[in-house]
């Protein structure tokens, strides 16, 4: 290193994309800049550790999906109570831009080509974070009651999709998927987020050979199982999920 202070690079929980971060800092260390990169799927507790043994001036951290975006408001919490600056990129800010605002960090730009020289500004004007508007009430609530229900859920799940005869294992990772895109939109304040990540239900559904109809019957038994086990708090979520069963490219109609 050629420049002062340190610049640490991870990927959050369950995201295993590690390709761009780690190129991020071999582009960093050919600046001169100390870079250095923990890994992919880095536990928080594993990572808190790592902020008091570097005590780095600024933390890059990169999400590919809906989740592992949500996973990244823990971290810029912890960061910004060490007053480290934080910066955020991936696919997800690109494909879905409005997240941006949601985190309460710096977003590096859409392209690796942009982000050296954005590391070099932030560590140069030291900014203080953006703010994130909280979280409505409602919504917390519906987050909250959804986590802690998420068995009851898939179990009646399981029963109201037994006649489309769907291996077991399939079904319960649906169900696993699903929610987690809900519970991640919610965490970052507005169920519809999950929107973009409902390709994989078509996907999953044409695998056992069950027309693209069947995606409505599966959202509809979603939509259910919400309500019986969710109950009122779980009106963010059944809302969103009667605006999709209106839209075309949900119902066979055409295609996202």
């Amino acid at each position: 290193p050629t420049l002062p202070g340190t610049v640490l690079l991870a990927c959050p929980p369950e995201d295993e994309h590690s390709f761009s971060p780690l190129l991020m800092t071999y582009l960093l260390r050919r600046q001169g800049r100390r870079a250095l990169f923990l890994g992919a799927d880095v536990p928080f507790a594993r990572f808190e550790t790592a902020l008091k043994g570097i005590k780095p001036d600024l933390v890059i951290m990169t999400a590919h999906e809906l989740r592992t975006a949500a996973a990244l408001i823990d971290f810029a919490s912890l960061i910004a109570k060490q007053g480290i600056i934080f910066a955020f990129g991936g696919r997800i800010f690109n494909d879905q831009p409005e997240l941006r605002d949601r985190i309460a960090g710096h977003f590096l730009g859409e392209t690796l080509v942009e982000a050296p020289q954005a590391v070099e500004q932030l560590l140069k004007l030291q900014p203080d974070a953006q703010q994130v508007s909280p979280i409505a009430g409602h919504v917390q609530k519906a987050f909250e009651t959804m986590r802690n229900r998420q068995a009851a859920l898939s179990a009646s799940l399981n029963q109201a999709m037994s006649k489309l005869k769907l291996d077991p294992v399939q079904l319960a990772n649906a169900n696993l998927h699903l929610t987690r895109d809900f519970l991640a939109a919610l965490q970052l304040g507005d169920p519809s987020l999950v929107s973009k990540d409902l390709g994989w239900a078509r996907g999953l559904l044409r695998n056992h050979g069950i027309p693209d109809q069947a995606l409505d019957e599966y959202l509809t038994a979603y939509r259910q199982g919400v309500l019986e086990v969710v109950g009122e708090a779980g009106e963010p979520v059944i809302a969103y999920l009667d605006k999709l069963s209106d839209r075309d490219d949900f119902n066979g109609n055409g295609s996202k």
